[in-house]
């Protein structure tokens, strides 16, 4: 029994004591378990190597633990790397240039004695976007869409080559511009729309070896629908190469350019396929960061099907007249400016349809809580096909009472009935508001409950 006692201690003291001072593959020699490195880090330690990968071009901070502020370092990288020290202690700075494997030896001194480790770097070549000899631009945002858009692709080549303006043809320099720049950089800038299932090609040569194979560009599609001038909208870019199919086909909803927040007003009675009004081809429009759409700005667009409208704040009379709207969103609405001068001169008959905001199509109309103003005759000529007017508003009085009101058939104006109020006529839709102030809508509104046969309903 006693020398079970004594082994088992014995067993215990030479534990304890490999737990403290004894070197092995867990620790670093010193009884220090090492921290992992990892792609952005290198836990330093004598003798230590670590790899990281990085491509041409990139930018990268790497952490070093466990060294002074005071390390140093050398490199075996030429131009393949440039390294500096960061303003962060114990970091490096490292940009990736060239492709290639590099080492850079890091030193440091502790109690006397230099400790190095080495950093190794596989740098991997940038993809430029070249596959087998051909570039693909799917896609050149000609109407600048994005914040950050331009209306050009800049494609970078190989040393050695050139582009050969002979290779463009006549097509496609209806379409696209082709320009060298600094470097081997050619930049493709939009002229016309193209959206034809055959791409646009140009080439680039080799300067001085005939014998290889020329490099291919091909531009398959270049967006360009809209004719604008800064922040105001006034037509289609091209009608020549704006078609209907460009709009029915495009891969989403034509955007207008970020810049635009104004649509400019149109004309009742005139336009043809370069203006917004009396548009035959247009079906489709997303506004983007449009604010205002003026007076007769979609006008008899008889076509038009789509409107996307996530910024627009105020719409004027006429604004969508005629054309095939079934559904419109306005979230960010705050009003509806109607002409109504014509209903003070005499009854409902005498009012112009060509006033009218909203087709006979509309059966769907939903306003978000930003509503202020709603003029007279609103929603006229809208009686028979809207089943649902959505209105966000839990404050009703938020609306202005003299621009939002009924006034029944038989008020007299110089001896002639004038209804007065965003319905000219009884409504078959139903009206949704927020069901938290539904009986406030009827307290402050009262005639809406007899005025939209659909009811009036919260949601």
């Amino acid at each position: 029994m006693r020398k079970r006692i004594f082994a088992l201690m014995a067993f215990v003291s030479l534990s304890l004591a490999c737990v403290v001072g004894c070197k092995s593959d867990a620790d670093d020699g010193v009884g220090e378990k090492p921290r992992p490195s990892t792609e952005d880090s290198f836990y330093f330690r004598n003798g230590a190597k670590h790899t990281i990968h990085m491509t041409e071009r990139e930018d990268r901070v790497v952490f070093l633990e466990g060294v002074s502020d005071n390390f140093t370092f050398t490199d075996n990288a030429g131009t393949g790397l440039t390294i500096v020290q960061g303003t962060v202690s114990t970091t490096l700075n490292i940009r990736a240039n060239t492709q290639g494997t590099y080492e850079i030896v890091i030193a440091d001194t502790k109690e006397g004695a230099e400790r190095k480790a080495t950093l190794v770097v596989e740098v991997a070549p940038r993809d430029t976007g070249w596959r087998d000899g051909v570039y693909t631009i799917e896609d050149i945002d000609g109407d600048k869409t994005e914040a950050n858009s331009n209306d050009y692709v800049d494609v970078e080549y190989p040393d050695g080559y050139q582009y050969d303006s002979s290779s463009l043809s006549s097509e496609a320099s209806t379409r696209i511009t082709v320009s060298s720049q600094a470097g081997n950089i050619v930049r493709v800038t939009a002229k016309n729309h193209y959206d034809s299932s055959a791409p646009l090609e140009f080439k680039l040569k080799h300067k001085t070896d005939a014998s290889k194979t020329p490099l291919t560009v091909k531009v398959k599609r270049v967006t360009k629908f809209w004719n604008y001038s800064g922040t105001y909208l006034y037509g289609i870019s091209n009608k020549d190469y704006v078609t209907q199919y460009s709009f029915t086909n495009a891969p989403r909803v034509p955007k207008v350019p970020y810049s635009v927040t104004y649509v400019n007003s149109g004309n009742f009675s005139t336009g043809d396929a370069t203006t917004l009004y009396g548009n035959p081809i247009i079906t489709r429009i997303d506004l983007n960061n449009v604010e205002t759409v003026h007076s007769y700005a979609f006008s008899n667009s008889a076509n038009l099907e789509t409107v996307i409208a996530p910024k627009v704040k105020r719409i004027y009379y006429g604004a969508f007249y005629n054309t095939k709207l079934a559904k419109i969103e306005l979230p960010a609405l705050e009003e509806l400016y109607t002409e109504h001068s014509s209903q003070l001169n005499g009854n409902y008959g005498s009012y112009d349809v060509r006033y009218n905001i909203f087709p006979a199509t509309i059966r769907s109309i939903i306003i978000g809580k930003n509503i202020k103003k709603i003029g007279y005759y609103a929603f006229n000529g809208t009686e028979n096909s809207l089943a649902e007017l959505r209105i966000g508003v839990e404050a009703p009085t938020q609306i202005d009472k003299n621009t939002f009101k009924y006034t029944p058939e038989g008020h007299n104006y110089y001896g002639n009935p004038v209804p007065q109020g965003p319905i000219g006529k009884v409504n078959n839709a139903a009206l949704y508001v927020p069901n938290r102030s539904l009986a406030e809508w009827k307290t402050v509104h009262p005639w809406i409950t007899t005025v939209f046969t659909g009811g009036v309903r919260g949601y």
